[in-house]
């Protein structure tokens, strides 16, 4: 007996109209469409949700389809290879413009000035000695995930950025409870990273080191 698939079924033209607007921009659409509408066989054919799936991300060689037309009782339509081809060019484009948009990110926040910088590295190693090394929150608030977003950082002056400390002071101490108390204060330890002092958990810089390197980078910044 033939396999039998149980669940929702779609239909071919469900398939082709939840693609993405970039679909039917592709040179070969139109020639998708003109298959399809002049098939008599391929408006009847329902689908399984899992070739549904496999469709949809593309996940069929050319060297597997008459594997996929036999474990899916379908025709070896020109359908399904053009469809294919559509389709890989569309997730190859979309995965493109993704690592072009996650690398221009990368370079707006490390063009960041060197306080910040040092701030979000000490904020970092705050989170992972809560962590056992990892710092999923600070991937959360630090890495912006659009370009808006960054572009907002990168504009922030001083007053902004201590309310991104602060929230983020709120936030780890939310996430990992009574243990955020051994890191002493957010603020003060983005304040150390400013003054370039290393950050020591469970550990405070005396008064006369704090003071001291206050004086220098105020020579620096400030010589007047």
């Amino acid at each position: 007996m033939g396999r039998r698939y149980s669940g929702k079924r779609y239909s071919l033209a469900s398939l082709v109209a939840r693609q993405p607007a970039a679909f039917a921009k592709h040179p070969r659409y139109r020639e998708l469409e003109a298959h399809f509408r002049s098939s008599g066989l391929l408006p009847r054919i329902r689908i399984s949700s899992r070739c549904f799936r496999i469709l949809n991300s593309a996940s069929v060689p050319p060297e597997n389809l008459k594997a996929f037309y036999r474990t899916y009782r379908l025709p070896a339509d020109p359908f399904f290879p053009l469809f294919l081809t559509i389709k890989t060019r569309i997730l190859s484009d979309k995965a493109r413009r993704a690592k072009e948009k996650k690398a221009w990110i990368q370079r707006a926040m490390t063009g960041l000035p060197d306080h910040v910088l040092s701030c979000l590295k000490v904020l970092k190693t705050a989170e992972e000695e809560l962590n056992r090394g990892r710092h999923p929150l600070w991937d959360e608030v630090f890495i912006p995930k659009t370009k808006k977003r960054a572009r907002e950082l990168c504009a922030a002056d001083m007053p902004q950025w201590a309310r991104v400390y602060a929230g983020f002071g709120r936030d780890l101490s939310a996430r990992y409870g009574a243990k955020a108390g051994s890191i002493t204060g957010l603020a003060d330890l983005a304040y150390l990273a400013v003054l370039q002092i290393p950050f020591v958990p469970g550990k405070r810089p005396s008064a006369d080191t704090v003071n001291a390197h206050y004086r220098r980078l105020s020579k620096t910044c400030h010589p007047d």
